[in-house]
Parts: C-alpha cells; sequence; structure tokens
C-alpha cells in the first residue's frame, strides 16, 4: 500500500500504526461490491458509462480516495493502489520494475524519457496501456496513456518512499503545470483524459456519515465510484477552468459562515478557488485579514497541518461557497449537521498565508466539498461542472 504524497493538503494518514490498519483493510476490501444506491450502479453499468471502483479512508474529519490500477500482461497480477487527486494532473506509478518485468514489455510500452516527478522520485516518462479496476471487478483499459513510473525511492525522506498518485486534474492548457511539460515538448495529461470516448468523469461519493471516521482509528468504505460517461449528464452547470494556472480552479466570489455572508475574498488579486477532491476541509489565505481573526465563529480543534502556515482559525459553522467562471457562478453549502457528529468538528481553516495554498490568493474547497456537491470533470472541453447533491 502506498500512502502517497499529495501537494494540496498533508496526508490524512500519517502513523506508521494507522498505516498498517489501513493497508490491511484495503486488501480486505477489493473485492467485487455494489455502490450504495442501486439505481446508479444499474445506470454505470450501461454501455454508456464506465463506474470504476473508488476505497475512501478516512481519519477525523478528512478522507482520501483510491483506485486500482494493473498493466496488460503483468507478472504480478496484484493491483497496485494509488490516491485519487485532482489537485494534480498527472499520473505518477510507484514502480516501474512492475512494467519492465512483462514479457516482450516494448511492444506495449515506450520510454520517452527520465526525469524526476512531481514528488522527487527518480522516473521514467512512459508511454503505455493501463488497466483500471472497476466496481464490478473488471478492468477498464486506457491505451497509450503517457505516464510517470518511478525508478527508485524519493531521496527526500519526508516524502513517501514512491510516489502513487492518480491525478484527475485538468488544466487549460495542459502545458500551465509544471509536471506536464517536462522536456522536448512533450505534454503529460491526466490518465483519464487519454480515453476520447470517455470525455467526462463524475465523482460520486457515499453519504458524508458512510465516509468519515466515526472514531479515532481509520475508516475505510468502498461504496463510491468515479464514472466515466460518454456524454455530459443532465442537471450540471458548466464552468470553464481557469486558463494558465497549474492547478484546476474556479474563480472564489463570495463566502458565508453559520448563513452570514463574510467580505471574503475583497480586493485579493486574482484569487482562485482549487477543486481540489482529497484532505478534508475547506482552507483559504485571507492576507488582508477579512475574517480569519474576525470573532463570532464555532471554534474547532487545530489540525497539525496548520504548523507550517501563519495566524490560522480552525471553525466548524456551516460553509456556504459561491463559485463561477467569470460569466455564471453556483452556490453550494457544506453542512455541518450533515456530518457525522464525531467528526463535525472541522469544516474551514482560514489563514492569513495558508502554505497549502503554494503562494496563490484564494481557497481550496477542500474534499469535504465533494461530499456536498457532485463534481464531474469535462476533460474535452475544459470545464468542471458542478450539481447540488
Amino acid at each position: 500500500m502506498y500512502f502517497s504524497s499529495h501537494s494540496l493538503h498533508a496526508p490524512v494518514i500519517q502513523s506508521e500504526q494507522h498505516k498498517d490498519v489501513v493497508g490491511s483493510k484495503l486488501l480486505l476490501n477489493r473485492a467485487p461490491r455494489p455502490l450504495v444506491e442501486a439505481a446508479p450502479l444499474q445506470a454505470a453499468q450501461a454501455p454508456a458509462q464506465v463506474a470504476i471502483r473508488l476505497t475512501t479512508v478516512s481519519l477525523a474529519s478528512g478522507f482520501d480516495a483510491y483506485l486500482d490500477i494493473n498493466y496488460p500482461g503483468a507478472v504480478d497480477e496484484t493491483p497496485t493502489q494509488l490516491l485519487v487527486d485532482s489537485g494534480n494532473s498527472v499520473l505518477v506509478v510507484p514502480k516501474w520494475e512492475d512494467i519492465s518485468k512483462i514479457p516482450n514489455w516494448q511492444s506495449s510500452y515506450s520510454i520517452l524519457g527520465s526525469k524526476q516527478e512531481p514528488w522527487g522520485c527518480p522516473a521514467n516518462v512512459v508511454r503505455g496501456p493501463i488497466e483500471i479496476t472497476k466496481t464490478d471487478g473488471s478492468t477498464f483499459e486506457i491505451e497509450n496513456c503517457i505516464f510517470y513510473a518511478c525508478t527508485a525511492d524519493n531521496p527526500d525522506t519526508a516524502q513517501s518512499a514512491r510516489t502513487a498518485n492518480f491525478g484527475v486534474g485538468c488544466l487549460d492548457p495542459w502545458s500551465s503545470g509544471s509536471a506536464n511539460t517536462p522536456w522536448n515538448g512533450i505534454v503529460i495529461q491526466s490518465p483519464l483524459s487519454y480515453n476520447a470516448s470517455y470525455p467526462y468523469a463524475e465523482f460520486r461519493y457515499a453519504p458524508a456519515a458512510n465516509i468519515l471516521a466515526t472514531a479515532n482509528a481509520p475508516t475505510v468504505a468502498q461504496d463510491s465510484a468515479l464514472i466515466l460517461h460518454t456524454t455530459l449528464p443532465a442537471g450540471f452547470m458548466s464552468f470553464k477552468i481557469l486558463p494558465n494556472v497549474g492547478w484546476m480552479s474556479l474563480i472564489p466570489i463570495a463566502l458565508s459562515i453559520g448563513g452570514a455572508k463574510t467580505g471574503w475574498p475583497g480586493v485579493l488579486a486574482s484569487p482562485i478557488a482549487m477543486i481540489d477532491s482529497g484532505g478534508g476541509p475547506m482552507f483559504l489565505s485571507d492576507p488582508n485579514g477579512v475574517i480569519y481573526s474576525s470573532p463570532g465563529h464555532n471554534a474547532a480543534v487545530s489540525p497539525g497541518w496548520i504548523s507550517s502556515s501563519t495566524n490560522c482559525e480552525c471553525i466548524r459553522d456551516s460553509i456556504s461557497v459561491e463559485l463561477g467562471d467569470g460569466s455564471q457562478t453556483i452556490t453550494y453549502v457544506v453542512d455541518a449537521a450533515r456530518m457525522p457528529a464525531s467528526v463535525a468538528g472541522l469544516t474551514l481553516v482560514m489563514c492569513e498565508d495558508n502554505h497549502y495554498m503554494m503562494g496563490q490568493n484564494g481557497m481550496n474547497i477542500g474534499g469535504i466539498s465533494f461530499l456536498f456537491i457532485t463534481v464531474l470533470i469535462d476533460y474535452m472541453n475544459k470545464r468542471v461542472c458542478l450539481k447540488p447533491i
């Protein structure tokens, strides 16, 4: 099991004890299972849709999602588990060795060059097929995918030994990301974007009460899915992804806390709202001090990862967010009352400067938002589509 690093948030599972517990549970959860809702599963089995199995791992109010991949003809048929990360827009697999052991691998795979992957492992840049495990246990193949395959451990011991990250973020253009155009004009895209037959990827998570941990031990659940569509499903509002930004983002328009509208983002220059599928609560940078030091909020216990940020306030109120692209907007609510009582303690981290904003003005909507609004990525048209749940 690889607990891969993130760029835009701290890892949910950090202690070695919890890693061992989660690793064991993930192995047990690989058997085919239906989704929570019977109707969506039946729809996902239609030829126009592909349902990819997501396994969620939660601790406290944070969670991450994982999927399984393999390679056609692999000697070891045990799938590799990868973090599903919309804060990243490339695929990084942990072991080039898994590919090089395939008999006559050169007939299916080609090495385009060698370079460090985004988190620092030495890696080959590879072109070839990958297989993704679906909810029914069968596989979905993506041909001619370009991705990083680690050839050795990360020299930075603070990172995971090997990176295992399935980046689903979409950029406009793809070269906006520093990891997407490594050299000689080779542009690397999100792995899902290489299959033009299914250009729409919908995150269909189980309810928050099913996913979020209700005790001090990690919770592993397998009743969520990533649904690939041939056509855009009904009911979504479609927003153009901000161009020339290294992370899939929209524009934050307004923010309300506990039903009261704040003045944030105010006069922030070119603020962005990162659409990041993991990590837990929303967080933001507020260099002008509009809200991070204001009184009247319901305080929450501060997570350890804020130590790298400055002047943070952590709250547990319900949060309303308005997002847009300059032409239209949508508003949704992260309702603390709909979260398990044991974890309804952290919805928003407000900092003067949040380290995980990577120096950008604005906010990260956090994985918590994906439990209260359905997110769909349109790779063909470079758009993010949203639908309130």
